[in-house]
């Protein structure tokens, strides 16, 4: 009698085990992230893919921007006016955004 109540015990716990471990990779996959709050997030990419929409790299500091918002400069396309004022001051040094601080 011992075995069966002990193959039922292990049966139980597998099966709780396997609850906890799908639980735990839904959260992992749904969990929101730092950057799904900014402005450039991977789901906000994902979703102007899906609308086929293309992304587009400022030619200043290089971030990939729907191009419906690239705003047109005097030798590039732009994320936004501050990189375009920047690139037309002569400010152009790559990966360098002028708003961050």
């Amino acid at each position: 009698m011992v075995p069966r109540r002990l193959l039922v015990l292990i049966v139980i716990l597998y099966v709780l085990w396997r609850i906890l471990v799908a639980v735990g990779n839904r959260q992992r996959r749904t969990a929101a992230r730092a950057d799904d709050f900014s402005r450039f997030s991977a789901r906000r990419r994902d979703r102007f893919r899906d609308e086929g929409e293309t992304l587009a790299p400022c030619d200043r500091c290089g971030v990939h921007v729907p191009e419906s918002w690239l705003v047109a400069g005097r030798s590039g396309r732009y994320c936004g006016e501050a990189c375009r004022e920047a690139a037309q001051r002569g400010d152009s040094s790559p990966g360098d955004r002028p708003d961050a601080g």
